[in-house]
């Protein structure tokens, strides 16, 4: 079989060429689609792509091999859906580690709420990719009514919580 051994470097890279570097030979062309719509902007201040293994074997799910993406994100927009108000000001830290890829939420405003902690993972990317979202809200109950209120749950989630809140 055929090894490759990689590691390479990016600094100061335009965040809206992410997409450049993904693992496009494990990765469904819709989740790669919707990478390259959600990331508006912001700069890959720092990543790193190591690969070493047998290529017939990547990306290395059976441990025949290593392949890894780290980048992180700074000042970033996030746009995770055409009908949610975007993040800003996003700094995270994405990371593809063989099957997996987790993005990982240092600080950022979903409108008005801190989205810092928040983690999106795709536990295998290669056999109908799910995005699993765990977040901790600890906001004013006024900046989730806001936010509800800009989104596709306004006429259900939204009116209920705008007559919840006093």
């Amino acid at each position: 079989p055929v090894n490759m051994s990689l590691l390479a470097k990016v600094s100061e890279g335009d965040a809206r060429n992410a997409g450049h570097y993904y693992p496009l030979k494990i990765m469904d062309k819709s989740l790669v689609d919707y990478l390259n719509e959600a990331i508006i902007d912001g700069t890959i201040s720092n990543a790193t792509v190591a690969i070493n293994g047998p290529l017939d074997t990547f990306p290395y799910g059976d441990g025949s091999g290593m392949f890894i993406v780290d980048a992180d994100l700074s000042n970033s927009t996030f746009k995770f859906s055409p009908d949610w108000p975007a993040i800003t000001e996003f700094n995270a830290n994405l990371n593809f580690t063989n099957k997996t890829m987790t993005i990982t939420g240092e600080s950022g405003y979903l409108r008005d709420l801190d989205v810092t902690g928040v983690i999106a993972s795709i536990e295998n990317l290669t056999n109908k990719p799910n995005l699993d979202v765990i977040a901790k809200v600890k906001q004013h109950p006024r900046a989730i009514s806001d936010l509800m209120q800009a989104s596709p749950l306004k006429s259900s989630v939204g009116v209920t919580l705008e007559n919840l809140i006093v």
